[in-house]
């Protein structure tokens, strides 16, 4: 069944209600309600539960659940060992002040480009604790560690996203490259991926202080800078469970971060699997935790249960973020949207329209791959019977599906980053939205220039 326009409500009503609340996960379960009585009724309980049940046994949202809560392990784990206090002690030579030391997590978000989950548990994991030390507000932090994720990983030709995006490409009898290397076919859209390249300089400019703060951001820095207060009242209920009890006779050793987090990112590359290397990695924690008479069992059951229990609130948006984004297929969003906008494509201008509609349905839906996995089998052969620059076409594509990655109020990438961060969802979502909004626009010129130039 069509719904037509009706698939409009349930994205613009958990926006709003997001801004009105700033309560992420109500707004995400109205939405989804809304969505299921708009398809199947007042009445529609058995398809509604069916939505639920379908959500809880996706592996996506296992994956992302577990990841998150292990992340939550770790994270407690090389607390307790102070292995983050070693790592603390060493880059502090160089992280001086707030300047430097926002630079210094922008640097290792650009070093750490395997993967989106891998970026933001890297940077959050190696700065929270300098950044708070300068009174750099979490929200800052925030958006360092999400602005680093997912436009890094699409600009490293040998990320998973890379390796996700030139196989859908590569499925389209109509794409064709000059070589027979999937790498360099995909280093050969770098050039035209406005957005990830925006975002990364933006993120740059405003922790040199070239940017302006605005709004949100803004406000956090002056609250910062006025109580000293690197997070909201609204955020300290996320670190009450933070207050580790430190034994000051545990003397802080490098290798207890080091490895770990060696562990988790050799591990993470080698299998292609971030869950794994978390797995392992605390593993690795929880041995030298023995080895060096840390932690005895007890201890170590206490930290994980407790690291798992801080990313609660994070997993409960995640499950509803994933309710919001199969209801709104089921309703058929993508369809409808770019069937709409099929008439207004030109040689062009197809690829700013692609690029907003994508970036567009990847923000509503928060879905950063399936939206491109939609998208591209209508687009790419679009493009190549009227005419239009086909490799601009798909760099716009994968530049869009970032921007939802970044950008989404409860995608995967930042719902994780507030919980590493410590910070309400909404205050990450909204203190980071102008940035991404100013990072689109330059993109979205961008992709007008340069379909104009190429046609």
């Amino acid at each position: 069944m069509e719904y037509g326009a009706l698939c409009l409500i349930p994205p613009v009503f958990i926006v709003a209600f997001a801004l009105i609340t700033r309560k992420s996960f109500s707004s995400l379960m109205l939405g989804s309600v809304l969505a299921c009585i708009i398809m199947y009724g007042i009445t529609g309980y058995s398809e509604t539960m069916d939505l639920v049940y379908g959500v809880l046994m996706d592996g996506d949202v296992q994956w992302t659940i577990l990841i998150t809560g292990l992340f939550g392990c770790l994270i407690h784990l090389l607390q307790a060992s102070k292995g983050i206090d070693s790592f603390t002690n060493v880059v502090s030579r160089f992280a001086s002040n707030a300047r430097r030391t926002m630079l210094g997590a922008w640097f290792v978000g650009l070093v750490i480009f395997i993967g989106d989950m891998l970026n933001i548990m890297a940077v959050g994991v190696t700065m929270r604790k300098l950044t708070d030390k300068h009174k750099v507000p979490r929200e800052m932090l925030a958006y360092i560690m999400d602005a680093t994720a997912a436009p890094v990983a699409v600009l490293a030709p040998v990320s998973s996203w890379a390796a996700f995006f030139i196989t859908i490409f590569m499925a389209q009898p109509e794409v064709t490259f000059n070589s027979t290397s999937k790498v360099a076919n995909y280093a050969s859209l770098f050039p035209m991926l406005f957005y990830p390249i925006a975002t990364i300089l933006c993120v740059f400019l405003l922790s040199w202080g070239i940017l302006p703060k605005v709004g949100p951001m803004k406000r956090a820095f002056e609250r910062a800078a006025t109580t000293g207060k690197v997070y909201s009242d609204q955020s300290a209920q996320y670190n009450m469970i933070d207050e580790i009890e430190e034994d000051d006779h545990i003397k802080p050793r490098i290798i207890n971060f080091i490895l770990p987090v060696g562990v988790l990112i050799f591990l993470a590359i080698y299998f292609g699997d971030v869950l794994m290397g978390a797995i392992f990695a605390i593993v690795t924690s929880i041995i030298l935790s023995f080895i060096q008479r840390i932690l005895d069992f007890n201890g170590v059951a206490k930290t994980c249960l407790d690291g798992f229990i801080s990313m609660m609130p994070m997993i409960i948006i995640v499950v509803g973020a994933f309710m919001a984004r199969d209801s709104l297929v089921a309703m058929g969003l993508p369809t409808y949207v770019i069937t709409k906008l099929q008439p207004l494509m030109s040689p062009a201008l197809l690829p700013v329209i692609t690029f907003l509609a994508t970036a567009t349905l990847s923000f509503v839906t928060s879905s950063s791959w399936g939206i491109p996995a939609v998208i591209v089998p209508i687009v790419v052969p679009l493009a190549a019977a009227i005419g239009a620059p086909i490799p601009l076409t798909l760099a716009a594509i994968v530049s869009a599906a970032s921007f939802g990655s970044h950008a989404c109020f409860y995608s995967d990438a930042t719902v994780i980053t507030s919980a590493i961060a410590k910070i309400e969802n909404t205050e990450h979502a909204f203190s980071q939205f102008p940035y991404a909004v100013m990072a689109a626009g330059a993109a979205a010129i961008a992709y007008t220039i340069a379909g104009l130039i190429m046609v």
